[in-house]
């Protein structure tokens, strides 16, 4: 299931990885073929990752394998106690807004993809050693969105729980 960026797609999963040892984390939108190697980047995505080198979620843009100017280390850590629910609105060529637990922890304008992208979860090894790839996920939820009106120049969050107004006619 693709979708481009001007479809304004808007992804929410809860989720708990059952270790963070060695271990390389990814929840978001990516153009990664289903069942690919998680083990590394895909070439284009917006999503969230985590690895034991950096162990706080860090939000990434990322086109034709080029993220420079397009991570934010969101400074919330991957946690093995409870889950986190991660969210990702991609506002067409605007921006793309990463919340966690409910909270804006980053907005990125650059390497906003242009691909179509799907929804993509994965825990992979990041070292030779063994070890259990556990990954639980408590909730997924994708949609597409209308594009979001702002107030005062912002960008508005739209969601179910704050749906754009729409206007019955009898």
């Amino acid at each position: 299931l693709g979708m481009t960026r001007n479809n304004n797609p808007v992804m929410e999963a809860r989720v708990m990885p059952v270790t963070l040892a060695n271990h390389r984390l990814e929840v978001g939108f990516t153009d990664r073929a289903f069942g690919g190697d998680v083990t590394a980047d895909p070439a284009n995505g917006v999503y969230f990752r985590a690895t034991p080198a950096s162990p706080n979620w860090i939000a990434v843009n990322r086109t034709s394998s080029v993220e420079t100017g397009s991570t934010v280390d969101t400074g919330v850590a991957a946690t093995t106690t409870q889950f986190q629910e991660l969210r990702i609105e991609i506002n067409g060529s605007i921006n793309t807004r990463f919340f966690i637990n409910g909270e804006l922890v980053a907005a990125i304008t650059a390497n906003i993809p242009t691909v179509n992208l799907g929804f993509s979860a994965g825990n992979a090894i990041s070292t030779t050693a063994d070890g259990p790839k556990d990954f639980d996920i408590e909730s997924i939820k994708v949609w597409i969105d209308d594009p979001p009106r702002g107030t005062s120049g912002e960008m508005a969050t739209t969601s179910e729980d704050n749906p754009i107004a729409e206007t019955l006619i009898s």
